[in-house]
């Protein structure tokens, strides 16, 4: 019988652990979706794959925190920052005045900001050194990436000894994730390739040798209603609350480079194999038996 090529089953390795083992999940939006079955990640199957999907989200509600972080950074001697997402706004105005050398791996199509250096390239071709900084903030929700692992492990490469990395994303265990699943992922799951949480972005930590320094959530405000003054005042000891017990919309984590990290497992496509070996590991073992025997001979 002539073989059929569409009869191929392929399988990507699990972003975050590797492993090729993962089990479909039920959503209440029309996106298909795996939870890996050795850490739990979640990755959405978009039927564009990828093409057409919404501009990648930004972090919104830490960017206070992301300006301290930035002031104490300097404080504490830092001379070379990288900003991974869009050259405008408050995060990048914060990092032009700490007078840093300031490098911006950017959008296609954005402006060249004044007073950095700027590029356009994807993360993996990026033409950065090894210890070339001494902070990297990534302002792009972390479940937006293709390979959230290729953010860490290209921040690690490029990080001097004791380099900070901060980033943040949307937190599927959220309040609002748990209450309101389908509005929640109506609202987010367009821009994601993943399904995030703080425990997740731990895992990544570990994995690609961080220590954690800071992990935070905020409530994001999604409406004028939500961002009215009066609401705020009402809904302030609510937000504090859900923010400190790792409950609010947007992740935000800072992370220190330590010295040692663990072998990493490259994330790359593997064919699945059925139990019993086919027709060309069969013909491979046998060639090898007949060389065996001519070289006996």
């Amino acid at each position: 019988m002539a073989f059929d090529p569409a009869s191929d089953r392929w399988t990507t390795a699990c972003d975050l652990c590797g492993s090729l083992r993962a089990t479909p999940i039920v959503l209440p939006i029309p996106v298909e979706a795996h939870r890996c079955r050795s850490c739990g990640l979640v990755k959405l199957e978009h039927a564009t794959n990828g093409a057409g999907l919404a501009r990648p989200s930004a972090l919104r509600s830490s960017v206070r925190a992301l300006e301290q972080t930035i002031r104490r950074a300097v404080e504490g001697g830092a001379e070379r920052v990288l900003l991974i997402g869009r050259s405008s706004g408050r995060v990048y105005e914060a990092i032009r005045r700490s007078g840093m050398e300031v490098t911006v791996l950017g959008e296609p199509g954005e402006e060249p900001p004044e007073g950095a250096i700027f590029h356009t390239v994807r993360v993996e071709q990026a033409p950065f050194l090894p210890d070339q900084f001494d902070v990297i903030v990534c302002t792009t929700a972390i479940e937006t990436f293709d390979a959230p692992a290729m953010i860490f492990e290209k921040s690690r490469m490029w990080l001097a000894p004791g380099g900070l990395l901060v980033l943040g994303g949307m937190n599927w265990r959220a309040v609002g994730a748990v209450v309101a699943r389908r509005a929640w992922l109506l609202r987010h799951a367009a821009r994601a390739h993943y399904l995030m949480s703080p425990g997740i972005l731990r895992r990544y930590a570990d994995r690609f040798g961080y220590n954690v320094r800071t992990v935070q959530t905020y409530i994001r405000a999604e409406s004028a209603t939500d961002r009215s003054l009066l609401s705020r005042i009402v809904l302030a000891p609510a937000r504090v609350v859900l923010s400190l017990s790792g409950l609010g919309d947007e992740m935000y984590i800072e992370l220190v480079k330590r010295g040692v990290a663990p072998i990493t497992m490259p994330s790359r496509v593997e064919e699945e194999r059925d139990a019993a070996p086919g027709l060309a590991p069969a013909m491979y073992r046998g060639a090898h038996r007949e060389a065996a025997l001519l070289r006996e001979k």
